[in-house]
């Protein structure tokens, strides 16, 4: 049995998304660099969640196709 959380990400290549898992808590950050033509803005996001039971520690995968950023954690046996 696994947790999985998804969340719509940035898309290219100005665009870095990431996941930590400490504990059982769970953050997923992103930044993506916009505008061009010697104006630059970032935008940024950040998701916190604790999973709702124990985990499988050092399980975490994660994955990124067509805007959405799944990460997966195995449950505690």
């Amino acid at each position: 049995d696994q947790y999985i959380a998804t969340v719509t990400a940035p898309e290219g290549e100005d665009a870095e998304v990431s996941a930590e898992l400490e504990g059982r808590t769970l953050t997923i950050s992103g930044t993506q660099r916009l505008g061009g033509g010697g104006s630059e803005m970032r935008s940024r996001f950040q998701r916190t969640m604790t999973l709702p039971g124990p985990i499988e520690e050092g399980s975490m995968t994660s994955s990124y196709a067509d805007g959405v950023y799944t990460i997966t954690v195995d449950k505690a046996r």
